[in-house]
């Protein structure tokens, strides 16, 4: 399921729950349109926001998709339909204090050819988004490239990402209060309506302090990278 989200609280969440399916990939030709949120290339039982259109749940009557359809098209400029549209926490900004300063260097693992193109491809767009910048610090993790599940939930997907477990082994340990699961259960009682709010891309939304820039840093092809904001991983 792809996800519209919104810039609010000082991130981007989502309203993933509410859409099926949103087609980022094909922005629709605009023009002046015959109804509010609907473009003049569709059907007007398809509606828009910013010419993407989006189908919602057999779930929904007709009144509650004509709400939602309203409420989208209301807050349109809320929303975030690509990478560089991602607005960053405004709150905090993550730190990576470590045990020992000594730079963590860690060889490039062997990839495949077409996986090395593959990584080239997402660090280019990283790039692009003001995600990463070009990198000559002591500090490298390796890049592996984990499959994830795309959008018809088929495990087909490549995600690259740094692998930094020797970093973590040489920092601190957060320690903190962690909720017990049948404590939330219980307090849960007779509620039969949830809202969930599931950000997107949310690691790539908390900024990484200027100093600790270097110790995220990940091998492309021929080059090195590091991350500007929190990678995954």
């Amino acid at each position: 399921m792809t996800q519209i989200v919104s810039n609010t609280l000082g991130g981007t969440s989502t309203f993933g729950e509410i859409i099926t399916t949103f087609y980022k990939s094909t922005q629709l030709d605009s023009g002046e349109p015959n109804t509010p949120g609907f473009s003049n290339t569709l059907s007007n039982s398809i509606p828009c926001v910013s010419n993407y259109p989006f189908v919602m749940g057999n779930q929904f009557t007709k009144k509650e998709r004509d709400l939602v359809t309203d409420l989208l098209i209301k807050y349109e400029n809320e929303f975030a339909f690509s990478m560089k549209d991602l607005s960053k926490c405004k709150t905090m900004q993550l730190s990576i204090d470590l045990i020992d300063e000594t730079p963590v260097n860690r060889r490039r693992h062997r990839l495949s050819k077409h996986k090395w193109e593959l990584v080239d491809e997402r660090c280019k767009e990283l790039h692009e988004d003001g995600l990463i910048q070009p990198s000559s610090f002591d500090f490298s993790a390796a890049t592996i490239m984990p499959t994830k599940k795309d959008l018809a939930r088929l495990w087909t997907e490549k995600r690259m990402c740094g692998d930094y477990r020797l970093l973590n082994l040489v920092t601190p340990q957060d320690r903190y209060p962690m909720p017990i699961p049948k404590e939330l259960f219980s307090n849960i009682g007779d509620s039969n309506i949830f809202t969930i709010v599931d950000p997107r891309q949310g690691f790539y939304q908390i900024v990484l302090v200027v100093k600790d820039r270097k110790k995220m840093t990940c091998h492309g092809s021929n080059k090195l990278w590091e991350w500007l904001v929190m990678p995954f991983g």
